[in-house]
């Protein structure tokens, strides 16, 4: 009791090719299914005189395939709605990355107009030191030697003065050595992407 409409045509096609037939069929009572093999029937004389049927049960296996089956239906059910999800994830992720480029190039407009800033105060400063006070440590020296000369007959003033002369001489150094470390030249003359 099983469904198969074609037998007496796959048996005639044996019959005429000699050529083994496999096929599956179903039998409806207790939902079974067979893999149905028909091949020629030989006899001792090589005579053939019919056909051979055999029947293995396999509805384990297409059970199995049944289930395989809905096993990758779900699968790809599953596997279209992460999609979708990690599609509009993406989405969201690159709206959020397009919303904060603006802010981003701001921060660095900013950080790029306070380094700017700073080095201008810098290059100020570094100025106010060398020029300024170098002018004045120049002129006190100056008038240190001129009063040197006036008290140059008392030889402790005088030893007093040049010390005086020494330490302004050395701080004068002091502070040009500040200013060229506050900001150093190479930064006027190259800028301060090369230097």
């Amino acid at each position: 009791k099983f469904v198969a409409d074609d037998l007496q045509v796959m048996i005639a096609q044996v019959l005429q090719t000699l050529e083994p037939i496999e096929s599956m069929v179903y039998q409806p009572d207790g939902d079974r299914w067979w893999s149905m093999r028909i091949r020629p029937y030989h006899t001792l004389t090589n005579k053939v005189e019919g056909v051979v049927l055999t029947f293995a049960d396999i509805t384990i296996l297409k059970q199995t395939e049944v289930i395989l089956q809905d096993a990758q239906i779900d699968l790809e059910s599953r596997v279209g709605v992460r999609t979708e999800e990690l599609a509009n994830a993406n989405h969201a992720l690159q709206l959020e990355i397009a919303a904060r480029e603006p802010s981003e190039h701001a921060r660095q407009r900013l950080i790029q107009q306070l380094v700017i800033a700073q080095e201008e105060e810098r290059r100020q400063i570094a100025y106010e030191l060398h020029d300024q006070l170098g002018q004045d440590f120049a002129v006190l020296i100056l008038n240190l030697k001129s009063l040197e000369e006036y008290v140059a007959t008392n030889d402790e003033i005088a030893e007093r003065m040049t010390q005086i002369r020494t330490t302004i001489v050395q701080m004068d150094h002091y502070v040009r050595q500040l200013a060229m470390q506050l900001r150093p030249l190479v930064l006027d003359e190259l800028g301060i992407e090369l230097a």
